[in-house]
């Protein structure tokens, strides 16, 4: 499973939606009338449905205080099939050849792309215009009409134009939103996800069959930053954060989600892993930020990573309740001397400590240690 970044949530494609929807029952209501007084039943019974369904739809539609166009592309297909079946039994109507019928057929690629987005858009028009496109030519047939092939080719182009324009249109648009969230989504210095939708990817994972009874959140707080920022300055301390970004990216899987949700606070979520199996992870992790010695622009630095964890559901079912669980185990990591990965309350279980922890205490040692009676309670490069 891969969770999306955002909900698909498009207010955007709602408006046209309901816009839509208040024009078909419109024309609806006066082309059945019309219909009907020139006996053409089977176009007005199909237009009576179509009106019915739109109005049921917009009732879906309005009820929902947070409408999903995900979940709604059922309907809309079903609504959109009903409107082009109008569209293309009202060209088999039109009897003489009339150029004029053939403009309804130019909102067949609009509507699609417009509420199905660029792939379902696609699918949907090169059904629907090939459908009325084949209908008109065969009901409207003039062989000996140069006219006719002309007019033909005419109204073609016209339908290409407006298709590939439309494509066009909602391939860039796409282009546009997606990049945009993805920015929007990311911290601009480590790359990481930020804690804007942490939420949602976590409901989810947790909503995901095969995450049901095992998913991990682990909480990582670099030890000592405030010392690196207070005596050699922030963009030392934005190189450590990248430096430390990197190493866990570089030891985490692929399914694992990290973020950056706090100045020095990292959060991982480990989807479908027992917490048995998450500990081992979180002191690998530890391990391979103690034994790591980082490049800075004013030398080498050395830095340790503290970390708290909870497993859900059974340590907390709701976010707030989990994050705060594996909060409270971080900074009871803090307390016992940094450097530490702790899982549960009782220091006993699950607990891993460096055997160098005292002396980690006063990590950030300078690499090339000119002067040995340095204070060991601040960090050096």
């Amino acid at each position: 499973m891969k969770p999306s970044l955002w909900e698909e949530t498009d207010q955007t494609r709602l408006t046209v939606l309901n816009a839509a929807q208040n024009f078909v029952v419109i024309a609806g209501v006066c082309f059945i009338l019309v219909n009907l007084l020139k006996a053409q039943w089977l176009l007005a019974g199909l237009e009576i449905v179509t009106v019915i369904f739109t109005l049921v739809f917009a009732c879906v539609t309005r009820r929902s205080s947070n409408t999903s166009l995900g979940i709604s592309h059922r309907w809309i297909i079903s609504w959109l099939a009903l409107v082009f079946g109008c569209i293309a039994v009202g060209l088999s109507y039109a009897g003489a050849f009339r150029a004029n019928q053939f403009v309804w057929v130019m909102q067949i690629p609009m509507l699609s792309y417009l509420l199905l987005g660029k792939t379902r858009g696609t699918q949907l028009t090169s059904v629907a215009a090939s459908i009325c496109m084949l209908t008109f030519a065969l009901t409207n047939k003039q062989p000996s009409s140069l006219e006719y092939f002309a007019s033909l080719a005419n109204m073609g182009m016209a339908l290409g134009i407006t298709w590939a324009l439309s494509y066009l249109y909602e391939a860039k648009r796409e282009e546009a939103i997606q990049q945009l969230q993805e920015q929007a989504a990311r911290d601009p210095l480590t790359g990481l996800h930020n804690r804007l939708h942490l939420e949602s990817i976590f409901q989810q994972l947790s909503r995901y069959p095969m995450n049901k009874h095992r998913l991990v959140l682990m909480l990582i707080d670099i030890d000592w930053f405030k010392a690196i920022n207070d005596q050699y300055g922030h963009d030392i301390g934005d190189e450590v954060l990248v430096k430390v970004a990197e190493m866990l990216q570089r030891h985490t899987r692929n399914t694992d989600w990290l973020f950056r949700v706090g100045g020095e606070e990292f959060c991982i979520i480990l989807p479908s892993t027992p917490k048995a199996e998450a500990c081992v992870l979180a002191e690998q992790l530890r391990k391979a930020q103690a034994q790591e010695v980082m490049t800075t622009s004013q030398g080498t630095l050395e830095t340790t990573i503290s970390i708290g964890l909870a497993c859900w559901p059974t340590e907390g079912k709701k976010l707030e309740t989990l994050y705060r669980r594996a909060d409270q185990r971080l900074y009871q990591a803090k307390r016992s001397g940094r450097n530490q990965v702790i899982s549960q309350e009782d220091n006993t279980s699950s607990e891993s400590t460096s055997s160098e922890s005292t002396a980690q205490e006063n990590t950030l040692k300078r690499n090339t240690r000119e002067d040995d009676n340095r204070e060991q309670s601040k960090p050096g490069l």
